[in-house]
Order: C-alpha cells, then sequence, then structure tokens
C-alpha cells in the first residue's frame, strides 16, 4: 500500500513538473526584412539566434521565407530575438506567437 502512494505521489509530482515546463516554452514565428535568398542566410540567422539565452530550436524555411523559434519565455523574449536579427543586418515581422 505504502508503495502505491508513494508511487502515485511521485507521478502526481512528476505531471505537475511536465505541466510547468511546457509553460515556460513560447513559439514565434517570423519573417525577415529584407527576406532570405540563400542558405548562407539561413546559416547567418541561426548562427545568430541560437546564442540568445533561452532559445531551444530554431526551424528556417526558405521556400517560405518563414523562421520558428522555440523558446523558454522565463529566459528571453521577443524583443531580445528581435535584437539578435539584428546582428546579421535583419529586422522581422512576426508571423505568428
Amino acid at each position: 500500500m505504502k508503495k502505491l502512494l508513494v508511487m502515485m505521489a511521485v507521478a502526481v509530482f512528476s505531471l505537475s513538473a511536465m505541466a510547468q515546463k511546457s509553460s515556460k516554452v513560447d513559439t514565434l514565428q517570423v519573417t525577415t526584412i529584407p527576406q532570405m535568398s540563400c542558405g548562407g542566410c539561413e546559416y547567418n540567422i541561426k548562427n545568430n539566434i541560437r546564442f540568445v539565452k533561452g532559445v531551444k530550436n530554431i526551424k528556417t524555411s526558405l521556400a517560405d521565407q518563414r523562421i520558428t523559434i522555440i523558446f523558454d519565455k522565463t529566459k528571453c523574449n521577443a524583443k531580445d530575438i528581435e535584437a539578435a536579427f539584428k546582428k546579421p543586418l535583419y529586422d522581422i515581422k512576426v508571423l505568428k506567437k
């Protein structure tokens, strides 16, 4: 009986921890101004954005002119990400938050 209660407590604790983690993650979809024109553009963008503290994943699509950034909103925000785009001389337009 004790083992069952302990296992249930661990399960509840794990589920609540996972729920808290998922609420910290946010997604930002943007396009660049000027538009990306080659694989080098994608590389430069990924290379600069990956250094923003809290960025978890970056997906670029040259064909769709779309960049999807998954980040921890407790460590950075959209303004931090926008500032990182300035380094390779891009402005961004937010498509979806």
